[in-house]
């Protein structure tokens, strides 16, 4: 058995390593997106509808799901969000039409609230004088995602 400190960061190193399979996710798409979008034949103004519509349904998640940590655990969230991404990567990747495609960019939005989930599972396992360091970490990994996803979902497209 790990001795307390092992057992918090290596709790903490799990928790990130899940935030950036899900923020990786829906970055890796971000360059082919439009592509993607548009062999929909669609009218190119709506394609941005497919990120909007997604960024919009995660605030909206970042309203429900760390309510429901907070009654079920933070743990059940994180996973809950975890499979309701996954299933909405492969939502996407499949759909069949532009509004399909919406509806699964909005069902994909809807489980992408785990850094508040994030945040208060590390305000939970640390002390206050531990937490501002751990905490950081939380949009530092959603950033460099950000910033990882496109370059590998570019290197992935050719």
């Amino acid at each position: 058995r790990l001795p307390i400190r092992g057992r918090k960061q290596w709790a903490t190193n799990l928790l990130l390593s899940a935030l950036a399979a899900e923020f990786i996710g829906t970055s890796i798409t971000v360059p082919i997106m439009s592509q993607y979008a548009a062999s929909f034949n669609v009218d190119p103004g709506l394609i941005g509808l497919v990120f909007s519509i997604g960024a919009f349904a995660t605030l909206l998640s970042d309203l429900w799901l760390p309510r429901v940590s907070d009654a079920y655990g933070r743990k059940p969230a994180i996973v809950l969000s975890l499979i309701g991404s996954s299933v909405a990567y492969g939502m996407e990747a499949m759909a069949p039409t532009f509004t399909f495609l919406l509806f699964a960019s909005f069902c994909g939005g809807m489980f992408g609230g785990t850094p508040p989930v994030a945040t208060a599972y590390i305000s939970d396992i640390f002390a206050p004088s531990e937490r501002p360091q751990y905490i950081a970490l939380v949009p530092a990994v959603v950033s460099l995602c950000f910033v990882m996803g496109p370059i590998l979902g570019g290197l992935l497209s050719n």
